[in-house]
């Protein structure tokens, strides 16, 4: 008897001590998940975000420009590209193509074409090439598709996607395919950013201006100038603009300078630097 009333009797303290922890069917904790170690979070857990599948068009990117040739007979080749192209950030864009001839491009968003009626080939790149601003959201998908004039043959051609930096992003390193977007004038006559590769390799590095013509110098780690004389001011952008293509080694800082050729002048400039396997020149 001693034995079973010591054995009620630890039972009865077990069973206090458990439920002063508020032990239920369920497991230790109460209600609200407080197991006296720290609340469980009973919300639900967010999901991943799910992998998008794959496109049917092959996707542009900030990195890399793609270069390929088109043809005005389908017999001879591809008469037309079109690719995809997923916003890292909300902002204004730039698509443009590059090469000598006269191309058209074609920009949609949810199967609607977002290019103004009449300006897929309005000829604002170089030459008869295209260039086309754009506000895009990120994330959201836009398909770009690029062809011939229809008095042309034949032609290679680079096209480009940048995006434009935020102003919170000025003074920092420039980073590939973001372009800086600054205000020259009398009183500040010059821009200047650095730019460090993670790879080696060849590098294009381009100004664009509101019809005012720019001048680009571009230093090495030494300090020392990479423009040829006279190059500066090449014009061999966009109308009165500068284009320049540059061997840069990986993890060594590059310095780029902007300013205006006329002094006097005044307006919004960008610089950016972008890649592609083709020479843009």
């Amino acid at each position: 008897m001693k034995d079973t009333r010591s054995r009620i009797k630890i039972y009865l303290m077990l069973f206090a001590f458990l439920n002063s922890m508020n032990v239920t069917a369920g497991g230790f904790g109460s209600a609200d998940g407080d197991t006296g170690f720290g609340k469980w979070d009973t919300q639900e857990v967010e999901e991943e975000e799910e992998e998008r599948p794959k496109d049917v068009y092959p996707e542009m990117s900030l990195q890399m420009a793609k270069s390929f040739t088109l043809y005005d007979d389908v017999d001879d080749g591809q008469t037309l590209v079109t690719y995809s192209f997923y916003p890292e950030v909300t902002g204004w864009h730039v698509f443009q193509t590059y090469g000598n001839t006269d191309t058209v491009m074609e920009i949609y968003h949810n199967g609607h074409s977002i290019v103004p009626e009449g300006e897929s080939d309005g000829d604002r790149g170089d030459g008869n090439n295209e260039l086309h601003h754009q506000w895009l959201e990120a994330k959201e998908r836009i398909t770009v598709q690029v062809y011939l004039h229809h008095h042309m043959s034949r032609a290679s051609v680079i096209l480009n996607v940048r995006t434009e930096d935020p102003l919170e992003e000025l003074y920092k390193p420039s980073k590939l395919g973001y372009a800086k977007k600054f205000w020259l004038d009398p009183g500040r006559s010059y821009f200047t950013t650095r730019f460090t590769p993670k790879e080696s390799g060849w590098y294009n590095i381009e100004t664009f201006s509101d019809d005012e013509d720019t001048v680009m110098e571009i230093y090495n780690p030494q300090g020392h100038s990479m423009v040829a004389a006279g190059e500066s001011d090449g014009d061999r952008g966009v109308d009165n603009e500068e284009l320049q293509r540059k061997y840069f080694d990986a993890g060594k800082t590059y310095t780029i300078q902007v300013y205006m050729e006329d002094s006097d002048d005044e307006g919004f400039a960008w610089v950016h630097v972008w890649r592609s396997s083709w020479n843009p020149l």
